[in-house]
């Protein structure tokens, strides 16, 4: 099928109310009305201020599809009205990817390093794209303080546009509670294979699935390669190159941490 990927004009104000509001009532079950989502009365004035912006993917003269990008500063950026008409979903259209690749290519252009969204737990094919393309599951404690929370929402993601420098490491909020103090971490792995293992940003959510499901409380340690006084070598697991810390983790190359959640 043949779309057009545009940005929001003020003739679609219709069209966005008639595709978004019977997807959210009638699919989902949210008792939402077009009067609790101002933006949807004012698009332009809302949402392509600043480094926001507002698409539509339209087939013909009908909107089929929506997504918005919500400036909140500090090089960050919220996606909002992620909406596919239901005969254009799946990978046959690929009306949705179409859409974030556009809204990425837009935040990568505008300097935006990082990109949140909320949703809710029933939207289990919406959880499995977002985390399909490199987004993963955080805690709501852990949004910026410019997140605006919409009232429905209860999941949270969160996905770095530009990590390619940094490396990951996943580990219990427990047994990081264990160095308050202390000038570097260690992981026992360290003890009985020689190395910390960590990931890069795209294989964070298989590392998640392969050692981590059903577990509570994690968090998500930012390293910044740069910084580490012992090697980093990238080496050969199960076909792909992960890389891994020969030595203890010193506290300054350790440069956010953040909670994950994973169901």
């Amino acid at each position: 099928m043949n779309y057009q990927l545009r940005p929001y004009e003020a003739k679609d104000k219709q069209g966005v109310i008639n595709l978004i509001l019977p997807i959210q009532r009638e699919e989902f079950g949210v008792p939402i009305t077009i009067a609790d989502q101002p933006d949807l009365q004012n698009i332009s004035s809302f949402y392509q201020q600043a480094s926001g912006n507002f698409w539509v993917a339209t087939q013909g003269h009908e909107i089929v599809g929506t997504i918005a990008l919500l400036s909140i500063g500090d090089g960050q950026g919220v996606i909002r009205k992620m909406f596919v008409h239901s005969n254009h979903r799946g990978a046959t259209g690929g009306v949705a990817q179409q859409l974030l690749n556009t809204m990425v290519a837009w935040c990568e252009k505008k300097q935006i390093d990082e990109i949140f969204l909320g949703t809710i737990d029933t939207m289990k094919a919406a959880h499995r794209f977002y985390e399909k393309n490199g987004f993963y599951s955080v805690e709501k404690a852990m949004l910026p303080t410019t997140f605006p929370i919409m009232k429905v929402d209860n999941r949270f993601y969160q996905r770095m546009l530009r990590p390619l420098y940094r490396i990951f490491h996943i580990t219990s909020s427990a047994y990081w509670k264990t160095f308050p103090e202390q000038s570097a971490y260690k992981a026992p792995s360290l003890a009985t294979e020689g190395f910390i293992h960590c990931s890069t940003h795209d294989q964070i959510v298989g590392t998640l699935q392969c050692f981590f499901v059903g577990q509570e409380n994690l968090v998500l340690l930012h390293i910044e390669p740069s910084l580490l006084q012992h090697p980093l070598k990238y080496e050969e697991a199960d076909g792909k190159m992960f890389p891994h810390v020969y030595g203890v983790i010193n506290r300054e190359a350790i440069v956010k941490v953040e909670a994950l959640r994973f169901p």
